[in-house]
């Protein structure tokens, strides 16, 4: 709307005004200036957009949705409001009208910079991290020196797992704007996803000292200084984190391992009084029971899913965590109902279907077990635990798929590691080893979510390590590696034949320090193809060949499974790797000593997984 004379000077100086009030944050009094100025002038676009902002900044979306809309009307071609009104859809999650209506601004000028980015942004919310690369690469490619655009597209490439080209993007976007402080964040946390801590840590530093606040930035700082062994300094900032957002399942649940793995008796009271006070949080409820579980609180556990179903209804997760407890306890028999349960509601979730698998294979019913496990296959060919679960079922149904599953001749292959130069043997090199490990394996109990039982793992992965001697046993693994790759023929139809080719690479590196009573409860890698186990050091009661202390085992399941005992066990020795497919059922005998048993274990993937 056109205005003139005097009338153009008001104008002008009551949008100055709204805007001044709005950057403060004083949206009501923005509010009554742009109703002044709608009396007198009703079509004036700017106060309508303003008003529209004031009211979205006093929580009354449907208003200034209506204001929005308005402006776009009266005039469509100006871009910017048809970016405020996809704003406003962005943060109400309505994700296709956002995207919708980003690209009407961009029809309108298609070089409107929030546009883009908002756009952008929305696609990577939704998880269109593939679309979003298309988009943020075509800004910076316009826009060679802005940083946002840079910074998105770090955010697109990470959503994909391209880590390295998102990790260079990031760095891109701090080349051109050295404060942007979100930017170093996102940074950090990333480098904390990699377990580069140093270097996460530094970054989430420089980020809060630039003036970042919030949940994120003390989570991920607590996520750096776990992985660097820091604990004490880490539980304090999960503290803080879980006092920012006390619902966030992620950070409750991280305080409460830690502070399980330190050796706190009461590690789930900060859980247990948020679940308190959100009784129909069913995520909440579910975090908390599956820590009692895995902490082998049977009865607690128990008890913990039967309130979370009776506030939450029968939900799929719950049903088939309390069947899970049922198992845990030796009791399969009570974990049938539920677990059906689970898959009647949701037959394509395939963790459910994987424990109603394990529960027919423990009740000894495998011919009903295999219809679940070759349509669990077929959804997901390349889940460890269902292959395991085929091979059991072969084995009680007598078929010959069990023994091209598990050929332990033929891919359970034990051989001794080389002399690294500068050691008098392979021996020595473990010694000296063991004691870097011993560095790293200090918290007094073991993770919750891993198969140890009794002993004590590295906080971060050995690949992320810059000791030299963790470095150089990293070297010692490929040649043997690549020697058990040559060893195996190809078959288009075998989970483990069929992807040997291509290169190969370490996805996950831990080590493992067993104390009295320690062991491994019989478990596959669910993110591995090969896995190894290689010893740092064997304590004396593994060479008794009767109790078979603190040795490997082979084929039998997770649970007790009638006439599916192990087949195969072998004997650790100091400087001995032991490579097998991730699939394969493995535990270990518990050792008798105070004399630790000292492991690194690793996973191998294919270049085309």
């Amino acid at each position: 709307m056109a205005v003139s004379g005097a009338s153009n000077a008001t104008v002008a100086h009551g949008l100055q005004q709204a805007q001044s009030l709005l950057q403060q944050g004083l949206h009501a009094q923005a509010a009554d200036v742009c109703s002044r100025l709608l009396a007198q002038w009703p079509t004036l676009t700017e106060a309508l957009q303003l008003l529209a902002l004031a009211r979205k900044g006093l929580g009354d979306v449907t208003e200034a949705e209506r204001l929005l809309r308005a402006c776009v009307q009266l005039q469509p071609q100006r871009a910017e409001y048809h970016a405020n009104l996809a704003n406003l859809f962005r943060a109400s999650g309505r994700v296709a009208e956002a995207e919708t209506t980003y690209r009407l601004a961009l029809q309108a000028d298609a070089r409107f910079k929030p546009a883009r980015l908002g756009l952008i942004r929305t696609l990577n919310a939704a998880g269109a991290h593939p679309r979003a690369q298309v988009e943020a690469a075509a800004l910076v490619h316009d826009e060679p020196a802005d940083a946002e655009g840079w910074a998105e597209l770090a955010a697109a490439l990470k959503g994909q797992g391209k880590f390295s080209e998102a990790e260079a993007a990031y760095r891109a976007a701090l080349a051109r704007r050295p404060s942007f402080a979100i930017a170093r964040h996102n940074l950090g946390s990333l480098l904390s996803q990699l377990e580069r801590a140093d270097e996460a840590l530094r970054e989430i530093d420089r980020a809060i000292e630039a003036g970042v606040k919030g949940h994120a930035v003390r989570l991920n700082r607590a996520i750096a200084l776990q992985q660097l062994g820091r604990f004490e300094e880490s539980e304090r900032e999960f503290e803080q984190a879980a006092q920012l957002a006390p619902a966030h399942v992620d950070t409750q649940a991280r305080l409460a391992k830690l502070r399980f793995m330190r050796g706190d008796a009461d590690f789930t009271r900060g859980l247990r009084a948020v679940v308190a006070g959100n009784l129909r949080n069913s995520q909440l409820h579910l975090c908390h029971a599956s820590l009692l579980r895995d902490a082998g609180r049977l009865p607690e556990a128990t008890s913990a899913f039967q309130e979370a179903i009776a506030h939450c209804g029968e939900q799929p997760e719950l049903l088939m965590g309390l069947a899970l407890t049922a198992m845990d306890a030796g009791i399969p028999e009570q974990a049938l109902a539920p677990a059906q349960a689970a898959v009647c509601a949701q037959p394509d979730y395939l963790h459910v279907s994987t424990c109603l698998q394990s529960i027919l294979l423990s009740l000894g019913r495998a011919d009903e077990a295999m219809p679940l496990i070759q349509r669990a296959r077929a959804l997901a060919p390349l889940h460890q635990e269902h292959i395991a679960c085929e091979a059991t079922a072969a084995r009680m149904l007598g078929l010959p798929r069990y023994q091209e599953l598990y050929d332990y001749d033929r891919f359970v292959v034990p051989m001794m590691l080389d002399r690294p130069d500068g050691f008098a043997s392979i021996e020595a090199f473990c010694d000296e080893l063991m004691g870097v490990l011993a560095e790293r394996q200090q918290l007094a109990m073991h993770p919750l979510d891993q198969s140890l039982r009794f002993g004590a793992q590295t906080s971060r992965s050995l690949l992320a390590d810059p000791h030299p001697l963790i470095r150089e046993f990293l070297d010692l693994l490929t040649t043997p590696i690549a020697e058990y790759r040559s060893r195996l023929p190809q078959s288009a139809d075998h989970p483990l034949l069929s992807r040997n080719h291509g290169e190969a690479r370490l996805s996950g590196c831990w080590s493992i320090r067993l104390h009295r009573g320690g062991y491994h409860l019989n478990h596959v890698h669910p993110s591995g193809w090969l896995s190894s186990a290689c010893y740092v050091h064997a304590p004396a009661d593994t060479h008794d060949v009767v109790a078979r202390s603190g040795w490997i085992k082979f084929g039998e399941p997770r649970y007790s499974t009638p006439g599916v005992d192990a087949e195969r066990m072998i004997q650790p020795r100091a400087g001995m790797l032991i490579l097998f497919p991730s699939y394969m059922w493995h535990g270990t005998m518990p050792i008798s000593t105070d004399e630790p048993r000292v492991t690194v274990g690793a996973d191998v993937l294919p270049s085309t997984a």
